[in-house]
């Protein structure tokens, strides 16, 4: 509804503009009237092909306090994914499981090939590489750094990013780290030791991961004004 209501009031000062300035300024202004009705969608970086999709969310040094915050980082993007991309989704879930099958031999295997034993042909593999929820003492401004890389099981090739800083031409190793981005949420003054905070703030945080990481493969309406940040 605030997009539309917005495209009303922008109209309106249109109609306004050809009434007391003339056609041209209200020929100028149809453009900002036409930005109004049809807002221009972020294009995403990558758009995966219609293949069955798993989603690994990796947290190698711990970064989250809570062990389960990466399982659901990877819930989340799964079913933002299947929404927004229309994708035939594996779910996440089976990452575990393996995990408790092959013991010390799942360290081991590459991405391609656990995708391989859980009947997925494309892999969107996460790493959580830096969480900071308190830059100085008694301000709160959570941030985290992620990489993301696409995974190609039936072929053992990497689809996305396929350009890598201080890499010459196209990359398909499974090996070279992935698209980098950054996440922010608001910054407020809160003491650290406040009880149960750190778990709410991440769990914020991995939403926010997951909202930023699944909108790299579709196209999507960016925050119009009068909206809640979210």
């Amino acid at each position: 509804m605030t997009v539309y209501r917005r495209a009303v009031e922008v109209l309106g000062v249109c109609l306004l503009g050809v009434h007391f300035v003339g056609s041209f300024s209200g020929c100028k202004m149809a453009g900002v009237v036409a930005h109004g009705l049809f807002p221009q969608m972020v294009k995403a970086q990558y758009h995966l092909p219609q293949r069955a999709t798993l989603v690994w969310v990796e947290d190698p040094s711990s970064q989250f306090a809570d062990l389960y915050m990466k399982d659901r980082i990877a819930v989340e993007v799964d079913r933002l994914l299947a929404h927004h991309a229309g994708l035939t989704t594996v779910p996440p879930g089976g990452v575990t499981d393996l995990m408790q099958e092959l013991g010390d031999d799942f360290d081991r295997a590459g991405i391609d090939q656990i995708g391989r034993r859980l009947k997925a042909e494309q892999v969107v593999y996460m790493s959580i590489t830096d969480i900071d929820l308190y830059p100085q003492p008694g301000l709160l401004h959570p941030t985290a750094q992620v990489e993301v890389k696409v995974v190609d099981v039936i072929n053992k090739k990497r689809m996305f990013p396929t350009t890598v800083p201080g890499m010459q031409g196209q990359v398909q190793s499974l090996a070279p780290p992935g698209y980098k981005f950054k996440v922010r949420l608001s910054a407020r003054g809160i003491p650290d030791h406040k009880v149960g905070l750190r778990r709410a703030v991440e769990h914020q945080l991995a939403l926010r991961i997951a909202r930023d990481a699944s909108r790299l493969f579709f196209d999507y309406l960016p925050r119009q004004p009068g909206e809640p940040p979210g």
